[in-house]
């Protein structure tokens, strides 16, 4: 009976965080993102518009940036560095959903030798934080 009240608590976690990050719109680092849901724990995020600069190292529409899975209030998710003479290179990522629905991810992001495409090791600290930020729809008739 402890085990299964346990399961159900994990899995009313899970579903409060990903209905925190619904479907939708986000933006990242000056991309325009689309959330979507897999099933009730896992999620993709793909690039919708690439901000400019991702078009020369592979980033178009549809470009999977991450997928991950909801355990409780975590996500813990595969993310991608581009690279334009690499393919992309996954590392793994966690984090949460902030009170403002803002979802925030930290990875060892790697270092990529540009050469050979090897792994030398974690490195660029400028993706070791993720942030998608939900896009607020515009407020129409206010004062126009």
């Amino acid at each position: 009976m402890l085990k299964a009240k346990t399961v159900l608590a994990a899995i009313a976690l899970a579903l409060q965080a990903s209905a925190a990050f619904a479907d939708g719109l986000v933006t990242h680092n000056g991309s325009l993102m689309e959330v979507i849901k897999l099933s009730f724990d896992t999620v993709e995020i793909r690039y919708v518009q690439p901000r400019p600069g991702l078009w020369e190292v592979g980033v178009r529409p549809g470009t999977v940036l991450l997928r991950g899975k909801w355990v409780g209030p975590t996500l813990y998710a595969t993310a991608v560095v581009f690279s334009g003479e690499c393919a992309p290179i996954p590392y793994p990522v966690s984090g949460f959903v902030d009170q403002n629905s803002v979802l925030v991810l930290q990875g060892p992001s790697p270092w990529v030798d540009p050469y050979t495409c090897r792994v030398l090791g974690p490195g660029a600290p400028h993706n070791s934080t993720l942030v998608f930020e939900p896009l607020q729809a515009p407020v129409y008739g206010r004062g126009q």
